[in-house]
């Protein structure tokens, strides 16, 4: 729990000191308290995450860990390889997928 605390510290703190930094110029109250929100909720999500891991059974932690995995791939495809989705189209984020299925499969050959 010590460590779930501490990282929910570190993401509380890491919005807060962009917030301050971001007070050097007018912002609306809003943002600020959108900001400090979202701290607060990380920081919670933290705690809680690390609670329900530590009494998570081996298929829930896989079924994470998939999801998660699903979700870079998301993350990546989406953001990092925006323009062979262009030039590529659609079938681009298809590909891109397979080969990481590919490169997983011959890790767990080798």
């Amino acid at each position: 729990m010590g460590a779930a605390l501490g990282w929910g510290a570190l993401a509380a703190s890491s919005l807060l000191i962009g917030a301050a930094l971001g007070l050097e110029r007018s912002w609306p109250d809003r943002a600020i308290g959108v900001v400090l929100a979202v701290a607060i909720i990380c920081t919670l999500a933290t705690v809680g995450g690390f609670a329900v891991a530590d009494t998570a059974s081996g298929d829930l932690k896989a079924t994470i860990d998939g999801f998660a995995a699903g979700a870079l791939l998301v993350m990546l495809i989406d953001s990092m390889i925006s323009e062979a989705a262009r030039k590529g189209g659609r079938i681009a984020g298809l590909v891109t997928v397979l080969g990481f299925a590919v490169a997983a499969a011959l890790s767990g050959v080798a």
